[in-house]
């Protein structure tokens, strides 16, 4: 599962969940289009937004960086 897949399951809009994160739209979808980079407090923030473990976000944002 990609970022964008957990956003989507978590039925929540990018600005839903960048104003969550208290990033801009652009830097979430950023992230989900895997061409910028994202520390381990953010990918933490984002676990809980989307109610999954933080190992999940971790894969979903790894397969998002190398599926692009």
């Amino acid at each position: 599962m990609t970022l964008r897949e957990l956003r989507l399951q978590a039925k929540k809009t990018v600005t839903e969940v960048a104003t969550e994160l208290s990033i801009s739209p652009r830097t979430l979808y950023a992230y989900e289009q895997g061409t910028r980079g994202m520390d381990i407090i953010t990918l933490n923030k984002l676990a809980r937004v989307y109610d999954v473990e933080l190992d999940e976000a971790v894969k979903a944002f790894t397969k998002t960086r190398t599926s692009r």
